[in-house]
C-alpha cells in the first residue's frame, strides 16, 4: 500500500484522520457542565427574583419593633436603649 492509499482510506473512516474527535464520556461531562451551569444560573435568578417587591427591615428597624413589643414599663423605666424612650412609646401605641 502506498503513501497516497492510507491517505485517502484514513480520510474516507469515521474517526480517522488527524483531528481529534472527543468519546463519549468526554461529551457526556461537557454536557453535564453546562447543565449544571444554567441550573445554578436559573437558580440564582429565581432566587434573586422571589419576593423582589416585599419589604425588607435593615437591623435598626428590627430593633424598634423588638423593642416596642415590650411592656410599656419596661420601655419607661427599663435600661433598653441610651435614647428616650419616646419614639418607643409611640411605636407601642402605634
Amino acid at each position: 500500500m502506498s503513501l497516497t492509499n492510507i491517505a485517502s482510506t484514513a480520510n474516507t473512516r469515521p474517526g480517522a484522520g488527524l483531528r481529534w474527535q472527543p468519546g463519549l464520556r468526554e461529551d457526556v461531562s461537557v454536557r453535564a457542565f453546562w447543565i449544571g451551569c444554567a441550573a445554578i444560573t436559573l437558580l440564582a435568578a429565581m432566587l434573586r427574583l422571589w419576593n423582589l417587591d416585599g419589604t425588607a427591615l435593615w437591623g435598626d428597624e428590627a430593633i424598634t419593633i423588638v423593642q416596642s413589643r415590650l411592656d410599656l414599663s419596661t420601655i419607661l423605666f427599663g435600661n433598653i436603649d441610651y435614647h428616650p424612650p419616646l419614639s418607643l412609646v409611640i411605636q407601642k401605641l402605634w
